[in-house]
């Protein structure tokens, strides 16, 4: 189930909580424990109870703490290739688009499953992407979107996010030059002994992530 049906049927405070959670999808929603999402401002017990059944009705169920099951169906995405299954077939043709991008100037990263989005590693993490309702966000770290700033002065984004919207084509040929520029930077960091430096910093949950 796409997440923007709970979130439609959500009142706005709480629907400003799951969304700052930067998910995308219900499968992810419930990697998180029950006690996490109701301990969220903006949830009152109205709102668990329409997350609850939404959550039902897409076969998913909270993470248990004691890694016991409720009924539901415990989802654990440990791969890219499972994050891009829980999303309609239009988003994942998108989704595989910007992946292939990714690879195609990134050859030596490890692809992984990083704060539930999929990222690219290379002497530290490199990009990151993740699948909204009416967007892609992309998280080319800080320095990825200042050295682009002016093209992507069309695109809504952060400090260190963008977003592409679903309705429009991606720009590809924009996005495989930012990948080939922070494959380049963390290349130059690790020869220059400043790899563990920007590993920590690059593992640091994405800032600014556009709502």
């Amino acid at each position: 189930m796409i997440l923007s049906v709970l979130l439609n049927k959500l009142p706005a405070p709480a629907r400003r909580a799951i969304e700052a959670l930067n998910i995308g999808s219900m499968e992810a929603l419930a990697l998180h424990s029950r006690d996490r999402i109701a301990g969220l401002h903006g949830i009152g017990p109205n709102a668990l109870r329409i997350i609850e059944g939404e959550m039902t009705r897409a076969g998913c169920a909270f993470k248990e703490e004691t890694g016991a099951t409720n009924g539901g169906k415990a989802v654990e995405i440990a791969t890219i290739d499972r994050y891009i299954g829980t999303f309609p077939k239009e988003v994942q043709k998108k989704l595989e688009e910007l992946r292939d991008a990714i690879k195609r100037n990134a050859p030596k990263a490890i692809e992984k499953i990083s704060y539930q989005m999929p990222t690219f590693f290379y002497n530290g993490n490199l990009v990151y992407f993740a699948a909204y309702a009416h967007h892609i966000g992309f998280y080319p770290s800080p320095s990825g979107i200042s050295a682009f700033e002016r093209q992507l002065k069309k695109y809504k984004h952060a400090k260190g996010s963008v977003q592409f919207p679903l309705d429009k084509p991606l720009p590809i040929a924009l996005i495989e030059k930012i990948v080939a520029y922070r494959y380049q930077e963390n290349e130059e960091n690790a020869q220059n002994g400043k790899g563990r430096k920007r590993t920590a910093k690059c593992n640091q949950t994405p800032n600014d992530v556009a709502k």
